[in-house]
């Protein structure tokens, strides 16, 4: 069994004629089901924020907006996955996984502003916003304990934008639509430091369009 306490800045690009930056900090808990170091099931509970750059940006000459960006805090988000690893030799292995998550509330922000001079307030929501991956690495494991992997993985991201008001003033404003990631291939590199006793300190970077990078405190019993 393994638990882990863990926090991820992640950031993607999102599109629908429209490029936008999705940009989260993610704190979170998680708990796995070892057998023998060769594969794991895991599931995760955490609380994401969610800014889109520029998602309020005006999309036409004659708008006006009060603000550019879209913010939202805390939402509940949930994630399970799995792992399989298999040792070519003492040193080194290789590795899949495969890994779902999903935003268990929605995201929502308020803009204002005018549209050839005529006055909108709007409320947009980000709903069933939801992501999977796959991927292989291979891990090599130094005579101090301490892992190094790294490996690509195919990744897909989409999320449903729902105005209560539709209005041209903005791209998300515009009307029911979703947005889908813009690259669907990306690469990742880890590593695992041993602490004191069963803990260690995990330190991953991926990269997909855009840079992300998490940290995760571990407890192996």
């Amino acid at each position: 069994m393994r638990t882990a306490l863990g926090y991820q800045y992640h950031e993607d690009r999102f599109q629908n004629g429209t490029d936008y930056t999705f940009k989260q900090n993610q704190i979170y808990s998680e708990a796995a089901y070892q057998i023998q170091n060769f594969w794991e099931i895991y599931g995760r509970i955490g609380i994401a924020d969610l800014t889109i750059s520029d998602g309020f940006r005006p999309h036409t000459a004659d708008a006006i907006t009060s603000k550019a960006d879209f913010n939202d805090n805390w939402s509940v988000y949930g994630t399970i996955g799995g792992k399989l690893f298999y040792p070519v030799d003492k040193g080194y292995g290789i590795g899949i996984f495969v890994q779902a998550g999903h935003a268990l509330s929605d995201y929502s922000d308020s803009v204002s502003g005018t549209v050839s001079g005529v006055p909108f307030l709007t409320e947009v929501s980000v709903k069933n916003f939801w992501n999977v991956s796959v991927g292989m690495g291979l891990q090599i494991t130094g005579d101090s304990g301490v892992k190094v992997y790294a490996g690509p993985y195919l990744y897909y991201a989409e999320a449903k934008i729902s105005p209560s008001v539709i209005t041209s003033a903005t791209g998300l404003t515009s009307g029911e639509t979703h947005l889908k990631n813009k690259s669907n291939l990306g690469g990742f590199m880890g590593i695992v430091f041993p602490l004191y006793r069963m803990f260690d300190l995990n330190v991953e970077g991926e990269y997909s369009e855009r840079f992300s990078i998490s940290t995760a405190l571990t407890f192996t019993y």
